[in-house]
């Protein structure tokens, strides 16, 4: 199953991950967005085009950080 299709039922997955394979992949995706934000944000932007890629990789750092904490929650004894 790929990640990101449609109707994926990210909480499940997690839930059910014990392994942290799904986490890994989720991460992985949303670290490959932050990347090519920076480096959008690195070549130059607009001052409009530059306030919406700061807020896309503030969401993409955000998620990361919900993932991941999601994740561990279902860890929890």
């Amino acid at each position: 199953m790929h990640i990101f299709e449609e109707n994926f039922d990210l909480e499940k997955a997690l839930f059910e991950d014990t392994e942290g394979s799904t986490l890994r992949l989720v991460k992985d995706g949303l670290q490959e967005g932050l990347h090519t934000t920076r480096k959008n944000i690195d070549k130059g932007l607009s001052p409009d085009d530059f306030t919406r890629a700061q807020a896309l990789k503030q969401a993409f750092e955000a998620a990361e950080v919900v993932v991941e904490t999601s994740w561990k929650n279902y860890r929890l004894p």
